[in-house]
Protein backbone atom coordinates (compact mmCIF):
# COMPACT_ATOMS: atom_id res chain seq x y z
CA UNK A 1 0.00 0.00 0.00
CA UNK A 2 1.57 3.10 -1.04
CA UNK A 3 1.32 6.36 1.08
CA UNK A 4 -1.30 7.81 -0.98
CA UNK A 5 -4.21 4.51 -0.46
CA UNK A 6 -6.30 5.29 1.85
CA UNK A 7 -7.23 3.07 5.14
CA UNK A 8 -10.74 4.80 5.51
CA UNK A 9 -13.13 6.09 3.13
CA UNK A 10 -15.96 7.61 5.30
CA UNK A 11 -14.99 11.18 4.03
CA UNK A 12 -15.82 10.38 0.78
CA UNK A 13 -19.02 8.73 0.97
CA UNK A 14 -21.25 10.00 -1.35
CA UNK A 15 -19.14 12.18 -3.36
CA UNK A 16 -17.45 11.64 -6.92
CA UNK A 17 -14.56 10.29 -5.83
CA UNK A 18 -12.90 7.81 -7.73
CA UNK A 19 -10.66 5.17 -5.95
CA UNK A 20 -7.45 3.74 -6.96
CA UNK A 21 -6.96 0.20 -8.43
CA UNK A 22 -5.50 -0.65 -5.01
CA UNK A 23 -8.25 1.45 -2.91
CA UNK A 24 -10.80 -0.54 -4.72
CA UNK A 25 -9.24 -4.09 -3.28
CA UNK A 26 -9.35 -2.48 0.16
CA UNK A 27 -13.04 -1.48 -0.74
CA UNK A 28 -13.98 -4.68 -1.63
CA UNK A 29 -12.94 -6.43 1.44
CA UNK A 30 -14.40 -3.74 4.00
CA UNK A 31 -17.79 -4.52 1.98
CA UNK A 32 -16.84 -8.15 2.93
CA UNK A 33 -16.26 -7.90 6.11
CA UNK A 34 -18.90 -5.38 6.56
CA UNK A 35 -21.54 -8.27 4.90
CA UNK A 36 -20.02 -11.05 7.50
CA UNK A 37 -20.75 -8.56 9.87
CA UNK A 38 -24.79 -8.10 9.09
CA UNK A 39 -25.01 -11.91 8.18
CA UNK A 40 -24.21 -12.31 11.95
CA UNK A 41 -26.42 -9.91 13.43
CA UNK A 42 -29.28 -11.12 10.92
CA UNK A 43 -29.20 -14.32 12.52
CA UNK A 44 -29.11 -13.15 15.80
CA UNK A 45 -32.44 -10.37 14.66
CA UNK A 46 -34.77 -12.78 13.01
CA UNK A 47 -35.50 -14.70 15.67
CA UNK A 48 -36.52 -11.80 18.05
CA UNK A 49 -38.50 -10.00 14.79
CA UNK A 50 -40.30 -12.91 14.65
CA UNK A 51 -41.15 -13.07 18.32
CA UNK A 52 -41.80 -9.88 17.74
CA UNK A 53 -44.58 -10.18 15.01
CA UNK A 54 -45.66 -13.13 16.80
CA UNK A 55 -46.50 -10.72 20.06
CA UNK A 56 -47.82 -8.09 18.40
CA UNK A 57 -50.48 -10.35 16.42
CA UNK A 58 -51.00 -11.83 20.26
CA UNK A 59 -51.68 -8.36 21.41
CA UNK A 60 -53.93 -7.26 18.24
CA UNK A 61 -55.67 -10.31 19.05
CA UNK A 62 -56.52 -9.25 22.58
CA UNK A 63 -57.48 -6.06 22.19
CA UNK A 64 -60.26 -7.97 19.99
CA UNK A 65 -61.76 -9.19 23.18
CA UNK A 66 -62.18 -6.12 24.40
CA UNK A 67 -63.78 -3.85 21.66
CA UNK A 68 -67.57 -2.81 22.58
CA UNK A 69 -69.17 -4.79 20.03
CA UNK A 70 -68.01 -7.97 21.74
CA UNK A 71 -70.12 -6.98 25.00
CA UNK A 72 -73.50 -6.08 22.71
CA UNK A 73 -76.35 -9.21 23.13
CA UNK A 74 -77.16 -10.93 19.90
CA UNK A 75 -80.31 -9.85 20.20
CA UNK A 76 -79.34 -6.07 20.25
CA UNK A 77 -77.43 -6.80 17.12
CA UNK A 78 -80.25 -8.13 15.73
CA UNK A 79 -81.94 -5.30 16.59
CA UNK A 80 -79.76 -3.12 15.37
CA UNK A 81 -79.61 -5.55 11.93
CA UNK A 82 -83.15 -4.24 11.76
CA UNK A 83 -82.98 -0.68 10.98
CA UNK A 84 -80.34 -1.00 7.83
CA UNK A 85 -83.25 -3.08 6.14
CA UNK A 86 -84.99 -0.25 3.87
CA UNK A 87 -88.95 -0.14 5.20
CA UNK A 88 -91.04 2.83 4.15
CA UNK A 89 -90.62 6.34 2.87
CA UNK A 90 -92.89 8.84 4.62
CA UNK A 91 -94.42 11.32 2.39
CA UNK A 92 -97.57 12.30 2.37
CA UNK A 93 -98.53 13.49 -1.20
CA UNK A 94 -99.08 17.24 -0.44
CA UNK A 95 -98.71 18.80 -3.99
CA UNK A 96 -98.06 15.75 -6.11
CA UNK A 97 -99.34 12.44 -6.25
CA UNK A 98 -96.15 10.18 -4.51
CA UNK A 99 -97.27 7.08 -5.89
CA UNK A 100 -96.10 4.65 -3.85
CA UNK A 101 -94.16 4.49 -0.29
CA UNK A 102 -93.02 1.18 0.38
CA UNK A 103 -89.13 0.08 0.23
CA UNK A 104 -87.85 -3.20 0.35
CA UNK A 105 -84.31 -4.91 0.21
CA UNK A 106 -83.41 -7.01 -3.08
CA UNK A 107 -80.97 -9.83 -2.77
CA UNK A 108 -77.96 -8.00 -3.28
CA UNK A 109 -74.84 -9.11 -1.66
CA UNK A 110 -74.17 -5.60 -1.32
CA UNK A 111 -76.95 -4.54 0.74
CA UNK A 112 -78.33 -5.20 3.70
CA UNK A 113 -79.51 -8.20 4.93
CA UNK A 114 -76.72 -9.81 2.44
CA UNK A 115 -74.22 -7.73 2.97
CA UNK A 116 -74.78 -8.62 7.14
CA UNK A 117 -73.57 -12.02 6.64
CA UNK A 118 -69.90 -11.01 4.99
CA UNK A 119 -68.49 -8.87 8.36
CA UNK A 120 -67.78 -11.66 10.12
CA UNK A 121 -69.19 -15.74 11.23
CA UNK A 122 -70.70 -14.84 14.09
CA UNK A 123 -72.78 -11.57 12.85
CA UNK A 124 -73.41 -13.89 9.64
CA UNK A 125 -74.97 -16.63 12.30
CA UNK A 126 -76.95 -13.53 14.51
CA UNK A 127 -77.94 -12.33 10.46
CA UNK A 128 -79.35 -15.93 9.26
CA UNK A 129 -81.28 -16.09 12.81
CA UNK A 130 -83.27 -12.87 13.06
CA UNK A 131 -86.50 -13.32 11.10
CA UNK A 132 -87.39 -9.95 10.55
CA UNK A 133 -84.55 -9.45 8.47
CA UNK A 134 -85.84 -11.59 5.86
CA UNK A 135 -89.86 -10.63 5.92
CA UNK A 136 -89.51 -8.15 3.32
CA UNK A 137 -87.81 -8.99 -0.18
CA UNK A 138 -87.99 -6.69 -3.54
CA UNK A 139 -88.30 -9.92 -5.59
CA UNK A 140 -86.75 -9.38 -9.05
CA UNK A 141 -87.86 -10.80 -12.38
CA UNK A 142 -87.03 -13.96 -12.90
CA UNK A 143 -85.41 -14.50 -10.19
CA UNK A 144 -84.94 -18.32 -9.41
CA UNK A 145 -87.79 -19.85 -7.33
CA UNK A 146 -85.21 -21.52 -5.38
CA UNK A 147 -83.96 -18.33 -4.07
CA UNK A 148 -87.39 -17.28 -2.93
CA UNK A 149 -87.91 -20.35 -1.38
CA UNK A 150 -84.40 -19.78 1.20
CA UNK A 151 -85.45 -15.98 1.75
CA UNK A 152 -88.56 -17.01 3.17
CA UNK A 153 -87.27 -19.69 5.17
CA UNK A 154 -84.85 -17.70 6.39
CA UNK A 155 -88.32 -15.37 7.26
CA UNK A 156 -89.76 -18.14 9.75
CA UNK A 157 -93.12 -17.64 10.76
CA UNK A 158 -93.41 -14.00 10.22
CA UNK A 159 -95.43 -11.98 8.03
CA UNK A 160 -94.39 -11.44 4.54
CA UNK A 161 -93.84 -8.16 3.06
CA UNK A 162 -93.01 -7.91 -1.18
CA UNK A 163 -93.25 -6.44 -4.27
CA UNK A 164 -93.50 -8.44 -7.70
CA UNK A 165 -94.17 -8.25 -10.88
CA UNK A 166 -97.14 -10.64 -11.72
CA UNK A 167 -96.51 -12.08 -15.23
CA UNK A 168 -95.91 -15.08 -16.60
CA UNK A 169 -91.89 -15.45 -16.32
CA UNK A 170 -92.70 -15.17 -12.40
CA UNK A 171 -95.19 -17.97 -12.46
CA UNK A 172 -93.11 -20.01 -10.37
CA UNK A 173 -92.33 -17.06 -7.42
CA UNK A 174 -96.08 -16.28 -8.08
CA UNK A 175 -97.29 -19.29 -7.12
CA UNK A 176 -95.04 -19.77 -4.06
CA UNK A 177 -96.11 -16.60 -2.45
CA UNK A 178 -99.85 -17.38 -3.20
CA UNK A 179 -98.76 -20.77 -0.93
CA UNK A 180 -98.08 -18.07 2.03
CA UNK A 181 -101.06 -15.87 1.44
CA UNK A 182 -102.11 -16.12 4.82
CA UNK A 183 -98.72 -14.14 6.09
CA UNK A 184 -98.99 -11.31 3.11
CA UNK A 185 -98.69 -8.15 5.20
CA UNK A 186 -97.21 -4.96 2.69
CA UNK A 187 -97.58 -6.05 -0.82
CA UNK A 188 -97.20 -4.22 -3.94
CA UNK A 189 -98.29 -5.77 -7.17
CA UNK A 190 -97.12 -4.89 -10.98
CA UNK A 191 -99.11 -5.78 -13.89
CA UNK A 192 -98.46 -5.07 -17.43
CA UNK A 193 -101.44 -2.52 -18.99
CA UNK A 194 -101.46 -5.30 -22.12
CA UNK A 195 -104.40 -6.99 -23.06
CA UNK A 196 -102.20 -10.77 -21.88
CA UNK A 197 -100.94 -8.97 -18.86
CA UNK A 198 -104.60 -7.94 -17.35
CA UNK A 199 -106.08 -11.38 -18.65
CA UNK A 200 -102.67 -12.73 -16.77
CA UNK A 201 -103.06 -10.77 -13.64
CA UNK A 202 -106.85 -11.57 -13.22
CA UNK A 203 -106.36 -15.10 -13.44
CA UNK A 204 -103.83 -14.96 -10.59
CA UNK A 205 -106.04 -13.39 -8.13
CA UNK A 206 -108.87 -15.93 -9.06
CA UNK A 207 -105.95 -18.18 -7.68
CA UNK A 208 -106.00 -16.85 -4.67
CA UNK A 209 -108.17 -17.36 -1.46
CA UNK A 210 -110.26 -14.82 -0.07
CA UNK A 211 -108.08 -14.94 2.79
CA UNK A 212 -105.76 -12.07 3.83
CA UNK A 213 -105.92 -12.00 7.42
CA UNK A 214 -102.60 -9.97 8.07
CA UNK A 215 -102.47 -7.95 4.88
CA UNK A 216 -102.15 -4.43 5.88
CA UNK A 217 -101.07 -2.68 2.60
CA UNK A 218 -102.04 -3.51 -0.46
CA UNK A 219 -100.45 -1.45 -3.40
CA UNK A 220 -101.56 -2.08 -6.97
CA UNK A 221 -99.57 -0.71 -9.65
CA UNK A 222 -100.18 -1.00 -13.70
CA UNK A 223 -96.89 -0.26 -16.25
CA UNK A 224 -97.26 2.16 -17.63
CA UNK A 225 -100.59 3.29 -16.09
CA UNK A 226 -101.72 4.97 -18.76
CA UNK A 227 -103.46 8.36 -19.23
CA UNK A 228 -106.02 10.19 -17.29
CA UNK A 229 -109.30 9.79 -19.07
CA UNK A 230 -112.94 8.72 -18.44
CA UNK A 231 -112.56 5.16 -17.20
CA UNK A 232 -114.30 2.45 -19.22
CA UNK A 233 -115.98 -0.96 -17.96
CA UNK A 234 -112.84 -2.17 -15.54
CA UNK A 235 -111.96 -5.66 -16.64
CA UNK A 236 -110.26 -6.74 -13.56
CA UNK A 237 -111.91 -7.02 -10.17
CA UNK A 238 -110.91 -7.53 -6.96
CA UNK A 239 -113.33 -8.32 -3.83
CA UNK A 240 -112.14 -7.26 -0.35
CA UNK A 241 -113.95 -6.95 3.15
CA UNK A 242 -113.76 -6.82 6.68
CA UNK A 243 -114.37 -10.80 6.56
CA UNK A 244 -111.65 -10.86 4.36
CA UNK A 245 -109.10 -8.22 5.19
CA UNK A 246 -109.75 -7.11 8.67
CA UNK A 247 -106.65 -5.36 9.63
CA UNK A 248 -106.16 -3.62 5.69
CA UNK A 249 -105.62 -0.15 6.42
CA UNK A 250 -103.84 0.89 3.07
CA UNK A 251 -105.21 0.94 0.04
CA UNK A 252 -103.25 2.49 -3.07
CA UNK A 253 -104.45 1.88 -7.09
CA UNK A 254 -102.73 3.12 -9.52
CA UNK A 255 -103.89 0.78 -12.62
CA UNK A 256 -106.52 1.85 -14.77
CA UNK A 257 -109.54 0.06 -15.62
CA UNK A 258 -109.63 -2.00 -11.60
CA UNK A 259 -112.05 -2.21 -9.48
CA UNK A 260 -112.16 -2.72 -5.59
CA UNK A 261 -115.03 -4.06 -4.77
CA UNK A 262 -116.64 -3.54 -1.06
CA UNK A 263 -119.63 -5.77 -0.19
CA UNK A 264 -121.68 -3.62 1.66
CA UNK A 265 -122.07 -5.18 5.25
CA UNK A 266 -120.61 -4.60 8.77
CA UNK A 267 -118.32 -4.81 10.13
CA UNK A 268 -116.38 -1.97 8.10
CA UNK A 269 -113.08 -1.83 6.42
CA UNK A 270 -110.38 -0.71 9.14
CA UNK A 271 -108.65 1.77 6.29
CA UNK A 272 -106.44 4.63 7.41
CA UNK A 273 -105.25 5.51 3.77
CA UNK A 274 -106.71 5.79 0.64
CA UNK A 275 -104.68 6.62 -2.93
CA UNK A 276 -106.45 5.95 -6.14
CA UNK A 277 -104.18 8.46 -8.44
CA UNK A 278 -104.18 7.06 -11.74
CA UNK A 279 -107.24 6.45 -12.58
CA UNK A 280 -110.40 8.77 -12.50
CA UNK A 281 -113.08 7.12 -9.56
CA UNK A 282 -116.45 8.27 -9.96
CA UNK A 283 -117.24 10.60 -6.94
CA UNK A 284 -120.35 7.62 -6.00
CA UNK A 285 -117.43 5.17 -5.75
CA UNK A 286 -115.40 6.65 -3.53
CA UNK A 287 -117.90 8.21 -1.13
CA UNK A 288 -118.91 4.75 -0.61
CA UNK A 289 -114.97 4.17 -0.22
CA UNK A 290 -115.50 6.72 2.89
CA UNK A 291 -118.94 5.62 3.75
CA UNK A 292 -117.15 1.92 4.75
CA UNK A 293 -113.90 3.20 5.80
CA UNK A 294 -114.75 5.89 9.11
CA UNK A 295 -111.41 5.51 10.35
CA UNK A 296 -109.29 6.60 7.43
CA UNK A 297 -106.95 9.24 8.03
CA UNK A 298 -105.41 9.99 4.62
CA UNK A 299 -107.51 10.11 1.39
CA UNK A 300 -106.22 11.08 -2.22
CA UNK A 301 -108.39 10.89 -5.31
CA UNK A 302 -108.53 11.21 -8.56
CA UNK A 303 -112.39 11.95 -9.08
CA UNK A 304 -115.03 12.13 -12.09
CA UNK A 305 -118.31 13.72 -11.50
CA UNK A 306 -120.96 11.35 -10.70
CA UNK A 307 -124.62 12.25 -10.64
CA UNK A 308 -125.85 12.66 -7.11
CA UNK A 309 -126.74 9.68 -5.93
CA UNK A 310 -126.09 10.27 -2.15
CA UNK A 311 -128.76 12.04 -0.15
CA UNK A 312 -127.01 11.81 3.40
CA UNK A 313 -123.84 13.37 5.17
CA UNK A 314 -120.78 11.35 5.34
CA UNK A 315 -118.63 12.18 8.87
CA UNK A 316 -114.88 10.74 9.03
CA UNK A 317 -113.43 12.17 12.20
CA UNK A 318 -110.37 11.23 11.97
CA UNK A 319 -109.70 12.12 8.15
CA UNK A 320 -106.54 14.79 8.39
CA UNK A 321 -105.33 14.96 5.12
CA UNK A 322 -107.29 15.30 1.43
CA UNK A 323 -106.52 15.74 -1.44
CA UNK A 324 -109.36 15.69 -4.62
CA UNK A 325 -107.76 16.19 -8.23
CA UNK A 326 -110.66 16.67 -10.29
CA UNK A 327 -111.38 15.45 -14.10
CA UNK A 328 -113.62 18.05 -15.96
CA UNK A 329 -116.93 16.69 -17.39
CA UNK A 330 -119.35 20.19 -17.96
CA UNK A 331 -122.47 18.17 -18.76
CA UNK A 332 -125.11 17.61 -16.38
CA UNK A 333 -125.62 17.38 -12.89
CA UNK A 334 -122.71 16.27 -11.13
CA UNK A 335 -121.47 15.29 -7.64
CA UNK A 336 -118.92 17.16 -5.78
CA UNK A 337 -117.23 15.17 -2.82
CA UNK A 338 -117.29 17.73 -0.22
CA UNK A 339 -120.64 18.66 -0.33
CA UNK A 340 -121.18 15.08 1.23
CA UNK A 341 -118.48 15.09 3.75
CA UNK A 342 -117.93 16.30 7.60
CA UNK A 343 -114.53 16.39 8.19
CA UNK A 344 -113.98 17.89 11.84
CA UNK A 345 -110.38 16.66 11.88
CA UNK A 346 -109.09 18.01 8.82
CA UNK A 347 -105.53 19.55 9.01
CA UNK A 348 -104.55 19.20 5.16
CA UNK A 349 -106.85 20.04 1.88
CA UNK A 350 -105.79 20.08 -1.53
CA UNK A 351 -107.64 20.36 -4.43
CA UNK A 352 -106.20 20.55 -8.37
CA UNK A 353 -109.42 22.10 -9.93
CA UNK A 354 -109.30 21.84 -14.26
CA UNK A 355 -109.96 24.53 -16.16
CA UNK A 356 -113.38 25.15 -17.35
CA UNK A 357 -113.88 27.01 -20.48
CA UNK A 358 -117.20 29.28 -19.21
CA UNK A 359 -116.92 30.35 -16.02
CA UNK A 360 -120.56 31.26 -16.53
CA UNK A 361 -121.65 27.83 -15.98
CA UNK A 362 -122.84 27.04 -12.51
CA UNK A 363 -120.91 24.01 -12.12
CA UNK A 364 -117.41 25.77 -12.18
CA UNK A 365 -119.36 27.81 -9.66
CA UNK A 366 -119.93 24.94 -7.20
CA UNK A 367 -116.31 24.56 -6.01
CA UNK A 368 -116.21 27.78 -3.98
CA UNK A 369 -119.31 26.90 -2.62
CA UNK A 370 -118.67 23.97 -1.63
CA UNK A 371 -115.51 24.57 0.23
CA UNK A 372 -117.66 27.20 1.81
CA UNK A 373 -120.10 24.60 3.03
CA UNK A 374 -117.18 22.28 4.39
CA UNK A 375 -115.38 24.56 6.45
CA UNK A 376 -118.45 26.55 7.65
CA UNK A 377 -119.91 22.91 8.69
CA UNK A 378 -117.12 21.14 9.44
CA UNK A 379 -115.15 24.18 11.27
CA UNK A 380 -112.14 22.07 10.27
CA UNK A 381 -108.53 22.98 12.31
CA UNK A 382 -107.17 22.95 8.76
CA UNK A 383 -103.49 23.68 8.42
CA UNK A 384 -102.74 23.96 4.59
CA UNK A 385 -104.88 24.64 2.08
CA UNK A 386 -104.11 24.24 -1.47
CA UNK A 387 -106.44 24.52 -4.50
CA UNK A 388 -104.44 24.03 -7.70
CA UNK A 389 -106.76 25.50 -11.19
CA UNK A 390 -109.77 27.35 -11.51
CA UNK A 391 -112.99 27.13 -9.41
CA UNK A 392 -113.03 29.23 -6.60
CA UNK A 393 -113.62 33.61 -5.82
CA UNK A 394 -112.19 35.57 -3.68
CA UNK A 395 -116.00 35.87 -2.18
CA UNK A 396 -115.18 32.15 -0.80
CA UNK A 397 -111.53 32.91 0.40
CA UNK A 398 -112.86 35.60 2.19
CA UNK A 399 -116.08 34.14 3.89
CA UNK A 400 -113.69 30.68 4.70
CA UNK A 401 -110.76 33.06 6.67
CA UNK A 402 -112.69 33.35 9.74
CA UNK A 403 -113.17 29.46 10.41
CA UNK A 404 -109.33 29.26 9.78
CA UNK A 405 -107.53 30.12 12.84
CA UNK A 406 -104.69 27.33 12.71
CA UNK A 407 -103.98 27.65 9.07
CA UNK A 408 -100.27 28.16 8.21
CA UNK A 409 -100.13 27.76 4.65
CA UNK A 410 -102.42 29.73 1.97
CA UNK A 411 -101.90 28.56 -1.49
CA UNK A 412 -104.33 29.96 -4.08
CA UNK A 413 -103.34 29.43 -7.62
CA UNK A 414 -106.02 31.31 -9.59
CA UNK A 415 -109.42 33.32 -8.49
CA UNK A 416 -112.28 34.46 -10.50
CA UNK A 417 -111.98 36.37 -13.46
CA UNK A 418 -113.35 39.62 -12.27
CA UNK A 419 -111.50 39.46 -9.31
CA UNK A 420 -108.51 40.35 -7.70
CA UNK A 421 -106.53 39.33 -4.54
CA UNK A 422 -107.05 43.32 -3.31
CA UNK A 423 -109.77 42.33 -0.83
CA UNK A 424 -107.84 39.06 0.76
CA UNK A 425 -104.57 40.87 1.18
CA UNK A 426 -106.51 43.56 2.62
CA UNK A 427 -108.27 40.95 4.85
CA UNK A 428 -105.07 38.99 5.88
CA UNK A 429 -103.67 42.48 7.04
CA UNK A 430 -103.22 42.66 11.05
CA UNK A 431 -104.91 45.18 13.03
CA UNK A 432 -103.27 48.48 13.33
CA UNK A 433 -102.24 48.27 17.21
CA UNK A 434 -99.86 45.63 16.16
CA UNK A 435 -101.62 42.41 17.59
CA UNK A 436 -102.35 39.38 16.05
CA UNK A 437 -104.42 38.05 18.09
CA UNK A 438 -107.53 40.29 16.53
CA UNK A 439 -106.15 39.10 12.99
CA UNK A 440 -107.55 36.40 10.89
CA UNK A 441 -105.60 33.17 10.13
CA UNK A 442 -103.10 34.21 12.99
CA UNK A 443 -100.99 31.19 12.65
CA UNK A 444 -100.03 31.74 9.12
CA UNK A 445 -96.55 31.43 7.74
CA UNK A 446 -96.55 31.04 3.93
CA UNK A 447 -98.54 32.53 1.62
CA UNK A 448 -98.96 32.00 -1.91
CA UNK A 449 -100.91 33.45 -4.44
CA UNK A 450 -100.84 33.39 -8.06
CA UNK A 451 -101.74 35.40 -11.33
CA UNK A 452 -104.55 37.56 -11.58
CA UNK A 453 -106.57 39.24 -14.35
CA UNK A 454 -106.19 42.39 -12.39
CA UNK A 455 -102.81 43.69 -10.50
CA UNK A 456 -102.40 43.47 -6.51
CA UNK A 457 -101.67 46.77 -5.11
CA UNK A 458 -97.85 46.23 -3.93
CA UNK A 459 -98.65 48.69 -1.03
CA UNK A 460 -101.49 46.31 0.41
CA UNK A 461 -98.69 43.92 -0.02
CA UNK A 462 -96.13 45.56 2.23
CA UNK A 463 -98.75 46.48 4.53
CA UNK A 464 -99.56 42.77 4.72
CA UNK A 465 -96.50 41.76 5.55
CA UNK A 466 -95.08 44.27 8.02
CA UNK A 467 -98.62 44.30 9.71
CA UNK A 468 -97.59 40.75 10.40
CA UNK A 469 -94.08 40.52 11.35
CA UNK A 470 -94.39 43.11 13.45
CA UNK A 471 -94.67 41.25 16.34
CA UNK A 472 -95.08 37.95 17.87
CA UNK A 473 -93.26 34.91 16.86
CA UNK A 474 -96.16 33.96 14.08
CA UNK A 475 -94.07 36.11 11.47
CA UNK A 476 -94.17 35.55 7.81
CA UNK A 477 -91.52 33.08 6.24
CA UNK A 478 -92.94 33.26 2.93
CA UNK A 479 -94.90 34.82 0.77
CA UNK A 480 -96.08 35.11 -2.97
CA UNK A 481 -97.65 37.16 -4.72
CA UNK A 482 -97.48 36.56 -8.75
CA UNK A 483 -99.62 39.34 -9.79
CA UNK A 484 -97.85 42.38 -8.74
CA UNK A 485 -94.09 43.06 -9.52
CA UNK A 486 -91.40 41.82 -7.07
CA UNK A 487 -89.25 45.14 -7.72
CA UNK A 488 -92.22 47.30 -6.29
CA UNK A 489 -92.28 44.97 -2.82
CA UNK A 490 -88.55 44.22 -2.34
CA UNK A 491 -87.98 48.07 -2.82
CA UNK A 492 -89.87 48.94 0.39
CA UNK A 493 -86.84 49.50 3.06
CA UNK A 494 -88.91 47.67 6.14
CA UNK A 495 -89.53 44.38 3.42
CA UNK A 496 -85.73 44.62 3.29
CA UNK A 497 -85.49 44.52 6.46
CA UNK A 498 -88.04 41.61 6.72
CA UNK A 499 -86.03 40.25 3.98
CA UNK A 500 -82.99 40.30 5.91
CA UNK A 501 -84.58 38.44 8.68
CA UNK A 502 -85.53 35.76 7.01
CA UNK A 503 -88.70 36.66 4.92
CA UNK A 504 -88.64 35.26 1.24
CA UNK A 505 -90.41 36.85 -1.14
CA UNK A 506 -91.54 35.64 -4.62
CA UNK A 507 -93.56 38.51 -7.01
CA UNK A 508 -93.50 38.79 -10.75
CA UNK A 509 -90.60 39.65 -12.44
CA UNK A 510 -90.57 42.77 -14.81
CA UNK A 511 -90.84 40.33 -18.24
CA UNK A 512 -93.21 37.99 -17.00
CA UNK A 513 -95.72 41.10 -15.56
CA UNK A 514 -96.26 42.77 -19.15
CA UNK A 515 -98.56 45.93 -18.61
CA UNK A 516 -100.04 46.18 -15.96
CA UNK A 517 -104.14 46.01 -15.37
CA UNK A 518 -105.24 49.19 -13.24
Amino acid sequence: MTMMDRVSFDDVLGTNYAPSNNERCSIKALVESMEEELSSLNQVLLPLLAKRDKLNDRILAHKTLLTPARRLLPELVSEIFTHTIPSESSQFYWGSNSGSHLLFPRPRISAAPLKLGRICRHWRQIALSSPSLWSAVDIPTNWGVEGLREWIRRAGSVTLSFNVNVHETNLDALNLLASYQKRWKDVMLYFDSSSDGRQFFQKYLDLLSRNYENLQTLDIQCTPPGWRETPIQPDIELTLGADSAPILCSLILNARKFKIIIPNTMPYLCLREINVGSDPIPTADLLAFLRHSPAVEDVNACVLYTPNSIDDIITLGNLKHLRISEIYDPAGQRLFPLEKLDLPALERLSLDVPFADDWTTPFTHTRGHQIRSLVYRSRPPLKALRIRGYGITTADIIYCTPFLRNLSCLDIEHVGISDNWDGVIQLLTAPSDGSLSGCMCPQLKEIRFGRGSHAAAPDLVIKMILSRNSVGNNKLSRVTVLSCLESDVLAHPKIKDCAENGLKFKGADDWQFGTRTE
